[in-house]
């Protein structure tokens, strides 16, 4: 495509709302590199960058072609979030492999990252691959996951070292609480008061985390509309208060 007609093609994909992904992507694969579409790049990249699973295969790829040009250009990426998305961390080729099937290298300008997977329990070697694949993006600075439970004690050797030497800040949230990641130790800790979670604490949280969604698919399931909530005993709401 000469530099015209990109261009021509850009300023049309601009003036269509939720194309401002393609159009940037449009300037950045032409010969000439047009200003146009590294400035585009970095609108786009200055925001919270979705890849969610209900996106067509199509705008993914566009995503993530996007997103490792700006990595390539050196442009910043401020926050991706990952909704629902993440398949695996493939870790011997450093990619994130997506339900989609799609991959994406890691990104070496990326700043915040974030999972949000409902119901998922990660194993040890499920998070320590996430861990090796941060460690990987040079400029990340946290990394987030929402809705899932991650496991109680952290040893990702190498790739934990790099993120604390970074000052990279890994958070978990479900129910309602954030848990901080200590690095230095491996262990977490209550994000309010920064101390740690005893055994207790840690197993009181993953069974409420497990009653709750049992809980929500009991409820899709039969179609009933309770507070769930509400069902949950005095004794264990110690452990979300801080």
């Amino acid at each position: 495509m000469n530099s015209i007609a990109a261009r021509n093609l850009h300023d049309y994909l601009n003036r269509i709302q939720g194309c401002d992904r393609l159009a940037a992507f449009v300037c950045s694969n032409t010969k000439e590199q047009l200003e146009e579409g590294s400035k585009a790049i970095r609108n786009v990249c200055q925001k919270e960058v979705d890849v969610s699973w209900f996106h067509k295969e199509t705008r993914q790829r566009s995503t993530i072609n996007l997103l490792e040009s700006a990595s390539k250009k050196n442009i910043p990426i401020t926050s991706i979030v990952c909704h629902e998305s993440l398949r695996c961390i493939n870790d011997a080729a450093d990619k994130m492999i997506f339900k989609s099937g799609l991959a994406m290298n890691h990104l070496t300008t990326l700043q915040e990252i974030w999972f949000e997977q409902r119901e998922k329990e990660y194993t040890e070697d499920e998070f320590h691959a996430i861990l090796k694949f941060a460690a990987k993006c040079d400029q990340l600075m946290t990394v987030k996951f929402v809705h899932s439970l991650l496991p109680q004690f952290v040893n990702a050797g190498e790739a934990q070292a790099i993120l604390l030497a970074r000052n990279c800040e890994v958070f978990f949230h479900t129910l309602g609480v954030w848990y901080f990641l200590d690095l230095s130790t491996g262990s977490w800790q209550f994000r309010i008061g920064r101390h740690f979670l005893s055994n207790e604490d840690f197993e009181n949280a993953a069974e409420m985390y497990r009653i709750f969604y049992h809980l929500v698919i009991m409820n899709v399931i039969n179609n009933i509309d309770i507070d769930i909530l509400n069902l949950f005993d005095n004794t264990y709401t110690f452990s979300f208060c801080f």
